[in-house]
């Protein structure tokens, strides 16, 4: 699947294709949770504004460079202990 792909699936079948891709890393800045995972040889970050009556968006990017701020061990959140169940 290209990104292209990607993008035209409704938001159902995005978030179902999120779900299933490889987990890069997950953290929290300024009430927003930024999760990112690769999906085929692209990424995606799903982004949930806590603040904000838990507003949604997603980023579709292949860029490696982009993925630096996953394993800044300040903002890194461990999996298991993010408090959303």
């Amino acid at each position: 699947m290209t990104i292209q792909e990607f993008k035209e699936l409704d938001r159902t079948q995005q978030i179902m294709k999120f779900f299933s891709g490889v987990e890069v890393g997950k953290f929290e800045q300024d009430g927003i949770l930024t999760e990112c995972k690769q999906v085929d040889d692209f990424f995606v970050e799903y982004k949930i504004k806590i603040t904000d009556y838990y507003q949604l968006g997603m980023e579709c990017h292949s860029d490696t460079n982009l993925l630096a701020k996953y394993i800044s061990p300040n903002q890194h959140i461990q999996s298991g202990n993010t408090g959303i169940r």
